[in-house]
């Protein structure tokens, strides 16, 4: 990520060859370093940008496949979804919680992947009725999620996380 497409360590490493091969002085060769190190910015600026074109490409196929799918989610499967997407509204604080918490975006999603099921969790009074979804990330950490996900737009209400895994 960080050389885009100027290529891998190697093409890097050739380039310096190179570049102080070529040069006839001290100056001379930092004009060069000073020429890949401005290709090298320019590269991963333009990976970057195409990073988050993807991004969110990804984040409207997840959308509009939600639309489309969403009775025949489960619970879980509908968070997974909606995450990053305008379908899952974040209940004032929750994003301070998370930050809090430690917990990463992608971590969430994939505790939602990996919850055993959704329970039921009561009734909101501003959000309606409410599902609690217990999940545990790749590197262990288990999250519980407190969701409304009958309808969209769902809200995410409430968020707890265990310790950090070492």
């Amino acid at each position: 990520m960080i050389l885009g497409d100027f290529g891998g360590a190697e093409t890097l490493e050739h380039r310096l060859a190179d570049a102080w091969l070529r040069a006839d002085s001290d100056t001379a060769f930092a004009r060069e370093l000073n020429a890949i190190g401005e290709q090298i910015v320019a590269s991963r600026e333009a990976g970057a940008r195409q990073a988050q074109l993807a991004s969110a490409i990804a984040v409207e196929d997840n959308a509009e496949r939600l639309e489309r799918e969403f009775r025949q989610l489960s619970v879980p499967g509908r968070v997974v979804l909606g995450y990053g997407t305008r379908h899952l509204k974040l209940a004032r604080g929750v994003e301070a919680r998370r930050h809090q918490l430690g917990l990463h975006v992608t971590e969430i999603r994939e505790a939602a992947e990996h919850a055993r099921h959704a329970e039921d969790a009561g009734h909101h009074p501003e959000y309606g009725p409410l599902s609690r979804i217990v999940g545990v990330t790749g590197r262990g950490r288990e999250v519980h999620l407190l969701v409304q996900a009958d309808r969209l737009p769902m809200t995410l209400a409430d968020l707890t996380a265990a310790a950090e895994v070492p």
